[in-house]
């Protein structure tokens, strides 16, 4: 079991294979330390002791969604950007949600070339969702608090982000290196046949001409997805571990 000085806040990015490696982070936490909701935390309990209390925070919930102090350490995992969404497109329009946009969509029913290219704010922040969780808040509302997506901002608020406040990035089709990296700085283990792998494949059909389509839509992400491949690689190179 990690000591308590050890405080981990993982984010899962949707459709990115984290429940996999949430697991494995929860078996190395005791149970009554690990905050698994996004909302628990804002209970009548100050703020110092509730993230004094819990070493492990995970869930679906952006870098600055919470408050939390400098002691936790921000870990995530990335998948390629255009199978992640496309996996995310099929969700929506597949299985039973209560998100609002989720139910928009299996109303509506857009093919995947309307849901990539589409401008509702509440849609378009799921095309390029990686760069979405990852950057911070701030860069999504505009002054009077409205929501707003300036992607140029936010890809450049998510890579700073990814460089200077998350302590590492995962590749969900790199498990080995991985979870070698994160056995190393965060002590945790397990077998890679219960880590999520990327399909070879895409869950529907899409031509040639579509998929330059849609990586020009995705072009925050993809960039983000390598340099995230970029940090992983100095990170097991400087630490012995390649």
């Amino acid at each position: 079991m990690v000591t308590n000085e050890l405080k981990v806040a993982f984010t899962h990015i949707p459709k990115t294979g984290g429940r996999s490696w949430k697991k494995l982070f929860r078996e190395k936490f005791q149970r009554y330390k690990i905050m698994n909701s996004a909302n628990a935390w804002q209970t009548n309990m100050p703020h110092d002791t509730v993230f004094g209390y819990y070493n492990l925070f995970i869930g679906h919930f952006g870098y600055d969604q919470i408050p939390l102090p400098r002691s936790f350490k921000y870990v995530t995992i990335l998948r390629e950007p255009v199978a992640r969404t496309i996996s995310q497109y099929n969700h929506f329009i597949n299985m039973p949600s209560n998100m609002e946009v989720a139910a928009k969509m299996r109303e509506e029913k857009p093919s995947l070339m309307e849901f990539i290219d589409n401008e509702d704010p509440n849609i378009l922040f799921w095309v390029n969702a990686q760069t979405g969780y990852i950057c911070s808040s701030l860069e999504m509302v505009d002054e009077e608090g409205k929501l707003v997506y300036d992607l140029r901002d936010m890809f450049f608020s998510a890579c700073h982000n990814i460089c200077q406040n998350y302590d590492s990035v995962g590749i969900l089709e790199r498990p080995e290196d991985t979870l070698k990296l994160f056995q190393h700085r965060y002590g945790i283990g397990g077998d890679l046949d219960t880590v999520g792998v990327t399909p070879k494949k895409y869950k529907v059909d899409v031509s040639k001409e579509d998929l330059e389509i849609i990586r020009d839509q995705l072009e925050p992400d993809i960039a983000l997805y390598n340099l995230a491949g970029e940090l992983l690689n100095e990170a097991l190179f400087k630490e012995g571990l390649d």
